[in-house]
C-alpha cells in the first residue's frame, strides 16, 4: 500500500494488473491458457477473463494458480505500490527465451549460458 495509506487504482484497474501479470508468469512458464486451464480446473476461456481483468480472481483461486505457476501470490501485484517494482513489457522472443532457459536442468549450462549473455552485453 502506498506510504499515505490510499490505494490509487480502481478495483477493475487492480483487476487488470493481477490479470497481466498472470499472463506473464504463465508465459514465463511456457504454459498455454489451455494448460494452466487444465491443471487448475477451469476453462481457458475463464484463463482469458482473467487475463483481460474481466473477471475477478478469487483468493482461493489465485493461491492454487501461483502454486501452479510456482510463484508467489504477491507476484500478482508487482507493480502497484510506489516502489517501482514492476515488470518492463516482454515481447514474445524475450518471453521464448526465458521459458527455454527455465526448461534446462543442467545448472552448468545455465551458468554458462548466463556468463555468455553477460559478455555479450558487455560488449555492447
Amino acid at each position: 500500500m502506498p506510504a499515505n495509506g490510499k490505494v490509487k487504482l480502481k478495483a477493475n484497474e487492480i483487476d487488470t494488473h493481477v490479470g497481466k501479470n498472470l499472463k506473464t508468469y504463465r508465459s514465463m512458464a511456457g504454459m498455454s491458457q489451455s494448460e494452466l486451464a487444465k491443471q487448475s480446473g477451469i476453462t481457458f476461456q475463464q484463463i482469458q477473463k482473467y487475463e483481460n481483468g474481466t473477471n475477478r480472481i478469487s483468493a482461493s483461486r489465485m493461491y492454487a494458480l501461483a502454486c501452479i505457476l510456482d510463484i508467489n501470490v504477491a507476484h500478482f501485484f508487482k507493480g502497484l505500490d510506489d516502489t517501482g517494482d514492476s515488470f518492463p513489457e516482454m515481447d514474445k522472443e524475450t518471453l521464448n527465451v526465458i521459458s527455454l532457459y527455465q526448461k534446462i536442468s543442467d545448472k552448468r549450462i545455465k551458468k554458462s549460458l548466463l556468463t555468455l549473455l553477460k559478455s555479450y552485453v558487455k560488449k555492447s
